[in-house]
């Protein structure tokens, strides 16, 4: 990629004006890293507009917020395409049914491209917009300027998530760089309590009361937090 392409580049991420982005190196913090030392982590906001806490609305608003990442994912590949520079997306989705962890966590890219640290909820959480992210992964095969990682929660004393998940699954601990998401929450508990509301709703639970209740961001305040189940 010439100077010219990365400016163009910049340019195509900076016309994503619902988009905040930072390049990561992630060199031998994962097996792909190998392959691809760095990655591009994109993110888009959003705010509920419900102040009651509704299942479908919020379930449509993943919905839709889920289409613009996967949108904004294709543009920017198809651009690394062009400019044949080696890149891999990552699936949204594809966790693994027995471990819960996806090929390659988004987390990871965000925290070191400096988007955000990780919250007592295992959640990216991010000055502006709180943990009411949605994230997207490209890795990489260029030397592209990265971003200085974030190193340290900002969550402190705060308990607010902690307090507002209704199955307890939460268990109070601020991050680290190289934590296990096992250590701050019962991924498998959070997940199997959500997954029994399928027979009834059609899908699985969102839940995110955790993130909807975080106090850092835009939407601190506009959401009165009713407990699921």
């Amino acid at each position: 990629m010439s100077n010219r392409a990365f400016e163009a580049l910049t340019d195509l991420l900076s016309s994503l004006s619902i988009f905040t982005w930072g390049v990561a190196d992630i060199s031998g913090l994962h097996p792909l890293s190998a392959e691809y030392p760095k990655a591009l982590s994109v993110l888009v906001s959003y705010t509920p507009a419900f102040q009651i806490y509704s299942e479908e609305e919020y379930h449509c608003l993943l919905e839709a917020i889920g289409v613009q990442t996967d949108v904004a994912t294709s543009t920017i590949s198809d651009f690394f395409q062009s400019a044949r520079v080696k890149h891999h997306c990552i699936p949204q989705g594809g966790q693994d049914p027995k471990t819960l962890l996806a090929t390659f966590p988004h987390k990871l890219a965000a925290v070191r491209a400096g988007l955000g640290w990780i919250g007592k909820s295992s959640l990216l959480v991010t000055q502006q917009h709180g943990p009411r992210v949605r994230l997207a992964t490209l890795l990489i095969d260029f030397n592209l300027p990265c971003s200085e990682p974030v190193t340290t929660s900002k969550c402190g004393e705060c308990m607010i998530c902690v307090e507002a998940c209704p199955y307890d699954c939460i268990k109070g601990i601020n991050w680290y760089p190289g934590m296990l998401r096992d250590d701050l929450l019962d991924a498998h508990v959070c997940s199997s309590k959500r997954e029994s509301f399928r027979s009834t709703i059609g899908h699985k639970h969102e839940c995110g009361l955790c993130l909807l209740a975080c106090p850092f961001g835009s939407g601190t305040g506009k959401t009165t937090i009713k407990k699921a189940g």
